[in-house]
């Protein structure tokens, strides 16, 4: 039997990755067996359990796919250092902006905001919180850096406005999922405003 290349391994398995995406958009995390994700890959089910442990393993695959590790969003903090609200405004536009665009990017989504039913004893709701959280902290810090750079309010409640502000690109992103025909163009150009308004509003101000 030949040997399997290191390259055609890799192949292999963002096949799967492809096919999961596909299977799980349709018809939800917690329902699809990974034979149903195998058979969507013209594969059996010894070859996706020769590339993951468990469905957890493939849907946090997915997630590593989609969504920029912490080391990359330290390097966009490092490089956005001189205008830390601007560095803010287009990674928000960015993650709009890409959802609409890339059609796997769209379904991921979707997936992750629609379609993660909860099971117990899995950890696809756990590695959830943990992308969360990660996402949060990033914007934390640059609203840290936007503070001390002058560029919002010294009396900014950060952590309340981060959470706001999450909590918002989340909402946005659900919206997207759910009227596809919506004006996203127009929401990607207006979202810089509207976020430095209320960055500076009142409301987001420490008691």
């Amino acid at each position: 039997m030949a040997r399997v290349t290191a390259e055609e391994a890799a192949r292999t398995r963002e096949r799967l990755l492809d096919a999961a995406l596909e299977v799980f958009w349709e018809h939800g995390v917690a329902r699809p067996s990974l034979t149903k994700v195998a058979e969507r890959a013209g594969m059996t089910r010894g070859a996706i359990y020769g590339h993951f442990d468990n469905k957890e393993d493939v849907f946090s695959a997915l997630c590593d796919r989609f969504l920029l590790p912490a080391a990359v969003l330290e390097q966009l903090r490092q490089d956005g250092a001189d205008d830390p609200l601007g560095t803010l405004v287009a990674w928000v536009q960015s993650i709009l902006r890409d959802a609409r665009a890339d059609p796997c990017r769209r379904r991921f989504f979707e997936i992750l905001l629609l379609k993660c039913e909860a099971v117990e004893g899995d950890d696809i709701r756990g590695r959830m919180r943990r992308d969360f959280e990660r996402a949060r902290l990033h914007e934390e810090a640059l609203l840290c850096a936007a503070v001390r750079q002058g560029q919002v309010p010294a009396d900014l409640d950060v952590p309340l406005a981060a959470l706001i502000l999450h909590a918002t690109i989340g909402g946005l992103l659900r919206h997207l999922a759910l009227h596809p025909e919506a004006e996203a163009d127009l929401l990607v150009e207006r979202i810089g405003g509207l976020v430095c308004d209320m960055l500076r509003g009142e409301a987001l101000r420490r008691a």
